[in-house]
């Protein structure tokens, strides 16, 4: 059996993990679990809601533990238990998705496992979001503004995402930087994603979390991103590492890069990474 070089490899599943197609390559496959079978420890960490990534984990085979909503949420798969998990008040809610609403943007509201919008089916970014996350949307009927439905129902979200274009998410996101940032965890998960989340929650308290958990120190630890939502675990680990096809911010924060998803970047990290050279 091989040796392990680092113990704990932490990784982003959408175009890291993934193919840009959100396929898993067979060889991807093939790397974790031989990495697991030597006593490996492998976890996503992920900005995905919990339903739309455990059968994604579970398709690996993983059984270890997973974080979801940019760490607000961290379960062990094999047992569905919640070890760590938090949500912003209502306070908080209301006032995000009011400002939100005064910018005029629409809302993906994350509570209670669902996902809950004022976009309706058929809407083109909307149905673009849920194609690729395999997400069931809870739609707003009536009109109703999604404060008002906070109001209703006092359902707190573990994030709050808005749908933009390729073309506008960077200043929509310096723009939510200048209006939240302070407060909250505010970060871009992909080239059509702005995210805000609890100040505490993103994926390098996540990893520290995890390592903590497994007894691992965070200067054996090994991640690997491809977007802004990663920077935080990239800067945290032992080596943080970019894929080729990342950012180009988080290609500079990174410690190394690796080949691209669509050619088997996780693979890659944990033949580099993972084993011991002989």
């Amino acid at each position: 059996m091989k040796k392990l070089n680092h113990p704990l490899i932490l990784s982003d599943f959408d175009n890291t993990i993934t193919t840009k197609k959100g396929e898993i390559l067979p060889e991807v496959t093939k790397a974790i679990n031989e990495y697991v079978a030597a006593g490996g420890i492998f976890c996503v960490i992920t900005g995905r809601m919990l339903p739309a990534i455990m059968p994604r984990v579970k398709e690996i085979g993983l059984k270890g533990l997973v974080a979801a909503y940019q760490g607000s949420m961290i379960v062990n798969i094999a047992t569905g238990e919640v070890l760590r998990e938090n949500t912003m008040s209502i306070d908080e809610c209301l006032y995000i998705t009011e400002k939100l609403e005064g910018m005029g943007r629409k809302i993906n509201y994350y509570a209670d496992e669902k996902l809950y919008t004022d976009w309706q089916r058929g809407d083109e970014p909307l149905e673009n979001y849920c194609r690729a996350t395999a997400t069931e949307p809870h739609c707003m009927e009536g009109g109703e503004k999604v404060s008002d439905f906070i109001r209703r129902t006092r359902l707190r979200a573990r994030k709050i995402i808005c749908l933009v274009s390729k073309e506008e998410r960077d200043f929509f996101y310096a723009e939510l930087m200048r209006t939240f940032g302070e407060e909250y965890d505010v970060t871009v998960s992909s080239s059509t994603l702005a995210e805000l989340s609890p100040k505490s929650d993103n994926k390098g308290t996540a990893l520290e979390y995890i390592a903590s958990y497994y007894g691992i120190p965070i200067s054996e630890t090994v991640a690997v991103g491809d977007n802004l939502n990663d920077l935080p675990m990239i800067k945290k680990a032992g080596i943080g590492i970019a894929v080729k096809n990342a950012e180009p911010e988080l290609v500079r924060a990174a410690k190394a890069v690796t080949i691209s998803c669509d050619e088997g970047a996780v693979a890659k990290v944990i033949e580099d990474y993972g084993f011991a050279k002989d």
